[in-house]
């Protein structure tokens, strides 16, 4: 598996320091890139879909485009695409 190819992400610092990202993976199960990258065990992961329904469509939209450069109510300071 090839993280270049096989995902992308959204990643926001806040101004508390913490850290938010959003993870594309192209398949249903990212365990071989999991397994592949062992600084992964130190975040928390969940899963939004695999179906894109409306509740996913508007989660995904409100991580990908804050409003007012702000997300769930905290600042963002900064955000990298990898």
């Amino acid at each position: 598996m090839n993280e270049n190819n096989d995902c992308f992400a959204i990643v926001h610092t806040l101004e508390t320091l913490e850290i938010e990202g959003l993870w594309f993976f192209n398949g249903p199960d990212p365990e071989k890139l999991f397994g592949a990258n062992e600084e992964t065990s130190w975040f928390s992961w969940s899963q939004l879909g695999p179906d894109a329904t409306d509740l996913v469509m508007e989660a995904v939209t409100k991580f990908i485009v804050p409003i007012d450069g702000k997300l769930n109510g905290k600042v963002i300071k900064n955000t990298t695409v990898f």
